[in-house]
């Protein structure tokens, strides 16, 4: 054991192979720290808990005061240092330094808001003088359409970059900082007077407050099918008056749903995509959709079986009787023989028949069904 110890001595030895040499070579050998007594043990995860809490608090107690006074020059971290910075993108945008922005700049700047404002997206973009607008998009189009694209977002196929996202135009005021890049930092300089640079910046600053309230906008459907024409398709060629009744099934649907969900029920059959079986717990024969699938299990001894449809592949399929009890079956080919029965079957087969036209126009016929 002694030899091992010695051996080991040209790489780094740890404390229990440096006190076992002092016991064996005598107290002349023993090092000083071992004199200190426990103070030189490696403290403990709760000593080292208390220090950095310490620690914390020393730096919350500078940072706090850091807060109140400034600290001499030269001393402490310069993030301990009031933020006095507060207003500087507001005054890049030539408005006010303020905490939260509740409006735009106006007809030419850049129409955002703060997040918190209660302006709606909509009144932010009446901001903008619609004529303005559409002088900027034109001479934009003209003079700088073929490298950013018409709308300025540039992409794939154009050589300028997305200006909506520019850092020049998002700091832009009143076109003054577009109007000097155009003439001194644009290859070729393009040539514009100021009304049409002024005009380009509304254009540009208006796209981009579309952009930052696209998730403020309400979805505002308008009718424009025919009703009678839909009605027509409804008895003739769409069929569906054989699984539906105006005075069954739908009667009322068109106030129970809007224009974009009646356009669902008709392309799909339901609306919001919400599951197809039984909302049912385990043994439990609770009520099942009506839009869910059946299917019939009919095994080579000439036993059917039959409930909602759980799952269908080339290799098994399980079943959910009316009793709510699963059922599955291992399948070979077409062993068990497995029949299914689809209750959308029908919206399923007109989907590549359906014209714009056609769908508008039923739509337009169940929205009259109150």
């Amino acid at each position: 054991m002694r030899s091992r110890i010695e051996r080991s001595g040209p790489a780094k030895a740890g404390p229990y192979v440096r006190a076992s040499r002092a016991l064996k070579r005598g107290p002349a050998y023993e090092p000083a720290p071992l004199k200190r007594g426990p103070t030189y043990k490696k403290a403990g995860p709760y000593a080292r808990r208390v220090t950095a809490v310490t620690l914390a608090g020393v730096c919350l107690a500078a940072a706090s005061l850091a807060g109140r006074a400034p600290l001499p020059a030269g001393r402490g971290p310069s993030t301990l240092r009031p933020f006095a910075n507060r207003g500087a993108l507001s005054s890049i945008e030539g408005r006010e330094p303020q905490g939260r922005p509740e409006q735009g700049r106006g007809a030419t700047g850049s129409g955002q808001a703060g997040r918190g404002g209660t302006e709606s997206g909509v009144d932010r973009l009446r901001a903008f003088d619609p004529a303005a607008v559409e002088r900027g998009r034109t001479v934009f189009g003209d003079k700088c359409g073929s490298c950013h694209r018409p709308n300025g977002r540039g992409g794939q196929g154009f050589a300028g970059p997305d200006l909506i996202r520019s850092v020049l135009v998002l700091q832009d005021v009143n076109g003054r900082q577009i109007g000097a890049h155009l003439q001194a930092g644009h290859m070729p300089p393009i040539p514009l007077t100021s009304p049409d640079v002024s005009d380009i910046a509304t254009f540009l600053h208006r796209e981009i407050t579309y952009a930052a309230e696209r998730t403020n906008y309400q979805l505002q459907y308008v009718m424009t099918g025919n009703a009678r024409a839909g009605e027509t398709y409804f008895n003739g060629a769409g069929g569906c008056n054989r699984c539906h009744s105006p005075a069954g099934d739908l009667k009322g649907i068109g106030s129970r749903y809007d224009g974009p969900g009646l356009q669902a029920l008709i392309a799909f059959g339901t609306v919001g995509g919400g599951g197809r079986g039984g909302g049912r717990g385990r043994g439990e024969a609770a009520g099942v959709s009506r839009t869910a699938r059946r299917a019939t299990v009919t095994l080579s001894s000439g036993e059917t079986f039959s409930g909602v449809l759980v799952r269908l592949t080339d290799f098994d399929v399980t079943i959910r009787d009316d009793a709510g009890r699963p059922r599955s079956w291992l399948r070979s080919g077409s062993t068990p023989k497995v029949q299914v029965t689809d209750p959308l079957q029908g919206h399923i087969d007109l989907l590549p028949k359906y014209t714009d036209a056609d769908i508008h126009n039923l739509a337009a016929y169940l929205a009259t069904l109150k």
